[in-house]
């Protein structure tokens, strides 16, 4: 589905942006239930983890990354979040 200069149809990006959309709601989803418990206990906290330790895994699940200017968890973008 291109026109003939060889760019995508704006049918074909919309489907690119509806696909990547649903890997990342199954994404949120697997961490959601992971920090629920829905795949079984927690490790225990480690020395000199905080009480958060777990945060750590809930934003490697579900590929986010904290952004300290914004102090806020972003999704990480392109080849990252692969």
């Amino acid at each position: 589905m291109c026109d003939l200069d060889g760019a995508k149809t704006s049918l074909e990006s919309l489907l690119d942006e509806v696909r990547a959309l649903k890997a990342g709601r199954e994404r949120y989803e697997d961490a959601i239930n992971w920090a629920m418990g829905c795949y079984g206990n927690f490790r225990e906290r480690r020395d000199p983890e905080g009480p958060y330790y777990w945060r750590t895994e809930l934003a490697k699940r579900a590929k986010l990354k904290y952004n300290f200017k914004t102090c806020r968890y972003e999704a990480l973008a392109g080849k990252e979040r692969e």
